[in-house]
């Protein structure tokens, strides 16, 4: 049974922000992780407020620069299905459509994917690799931060009463090709690891991110042209996550194999 709480439907996000004020307070998207928390007696939130009425938080939009702009609250189906995204940016695609299951990616959303503390998320590998930001605003005003700074020990870096807005992907750059690669969890079914890759046609360095594998999203040092297999540097066992699920010499070596299988996949595609 859920404790009692109020709630709020505010339709912009200074409204959100002035609700969210109230120490305990948890904004509400697709409600996946934050209702199943309350029913569990995890969290017992004294407000509720529901971001669903906001505009600015909804649609898919081409940027002026040639990218796309997501609001926060687009859902997982509805980013998988927005029309050209498996050929302008394949792994985000591919990262999208691998979430869950039908029913929770109907009702899960980007923002909501993003912001919760987990450390696998599909999502965040391949905005990662994309070199995406995020437009975040609150009590303090709007600011643009940046993927490869958004996550930290401690979880996203948001303040009590920002809200992530949108996220924002700079136009495809002409000759590299993307993909994304993960094993899952299967009673979960959230990865365990999950690799994206972008790759120069041209030859040279490949761009790698990492999720599940490590305390929270990140990306790796670039890999040399040819790296393959063993030979893939990752990093020191150290910097994997150990528990009783898989120890961090194997996600080590799972990460390595999961990257040559997404490199491989990105080189056969038409740049």
């Amino acid at each position: 049974m859920l404790s009692r709480f109020d709630y709020t439907a505010p339709v912009t996000s200074r409204e959100a922000i002035a609700d969210l004020g109230l120490p305990g307070t948890r904004p509400l998207a697709g409600g996946q992780g934050l209702l199943t928390a309350m029913k569990l007696g995890r969290l017992a939130p004294p407000r509720i407020v529901d971001l669903r009425r906001i505009p600015e938080l909804q649609g898919v939009a081409e940027s002026p620069g040639g990218g796309l702009r997501i609001g926060a609250m687009t859902t997982l189906t509805q980013l998988a299905d927005v029309p050209g995204l498996p050929e302008r940016y394949p792994a985000l695609s591919e990262a999208a459509g691998a979430i869950a299951d039908p029913q929770v990616r109907n009702r899960g959303t980007v923002g909501g994917a993003l912001v919760d503390h987990f450390t696998a998320s599909d999502l965040a590998a391949a905005l990662l690799v994309y070199d995406a930001t995020l437009d975040v605003i609150g009590p303090a005003g709007a600011r643009t931060v940046a993927m490869t700074h958004f996550y930290t020990l401690n979880g996203p870096d948001l303040a009590t009463a920002d809200i992530v807005v949108a996220v924002n992907l700079p136009a495809p750059v002409a000759g590299w090709r993307t993909a994304y690669e993960r094993r899952a969890d299967r009673a979960t079914l959230a990865p365990l690891v999950g690799v994206a890759v972008s790759v120069p046609a041209a030859g040279g360095p490949a761009r790698v991110a990492v999720t599940g594998a490590t305390r929270w999203p990140a990306l790796l040092a670039d890999l040399p042209a040819g790296a393959e297999g063993a030979g893939i540097d990752v990093g020191p066992d150290s910097r994997f996550v150990d528990d009783d699920v898989m120890s961090a010499a194997y996600r080590a070596h799972l990460t390595r194999t999961l990257i040559g299988a997404a490199i491989r996949r990105a080189g056969s595609r038409d740049a």
